[in-house]
């Protein structure tokens, strides 16, 4: 099983957080290629930001929710599941690290991808939904997790 990253991160404006979502590039699978992950849409009133292209570059209140979809790409010429979820992460020094497992700090907590696991054949590519629900109570505030 392979697990893939989708940096999620999270930074707060005025008593609202902003949301954000990074493909990264994913880690070879063991066999001659790659799997990948991408988002697969830009909202038209970010298209020219670069970084939307990247990340989920957006804002949500306590009590909202933010939706968006990514690709997931076997480039290897094995079967290969992926499994995807949400762990935690931070920034030092403007480093972007990242914890094992899942979990991990508030944002992992909010964030739910569907499905959880995707069974991809050689070359076949499949969607996930990646949700983040800021919960009513939630502080304002920068936190950070990768999926």
């Amino acid at each position: 099983m392979v697990r893939r990253l989708i940096a999620i991160a999270t930074l707060a404006l005025a008593g609202s957080t902003a949301l954000g979502v990074t493909a990264a590039a994913a880690q070879p699978t063991g066999g001659d290629g790659t799997v990948s992950i991408r988002l697969t849409e830009v909202p038209t009133d970010q298209a020219e930001d670069p970084r939307a292209n990247h990340y989920v570059v957006a804002s949500a209140l306590p009590g909202t929710s933010l939706t968006r979809t990514v690709e997931v790409r076997n480039g290897s010429s094995d079967s290969t599941a992926v499994r995807l979820y949400a762990g935690g992460a931070s920034v030092v020094d403007g480093e972007f690290s990242f914890m094992a497992g899942e979990g991990g700090n508030d944002l992992a907590s909010w964030t739910t991808v569907a499905p959880a696991t995707l069974r991809l054949a050689p070359g076949e590519a499949g969607t996930a939904t990646v949700t983040v629900a800021v919960p009513a109570g939630a502080a304002g505030g920068e936190r950070y997790a990768v999926v």
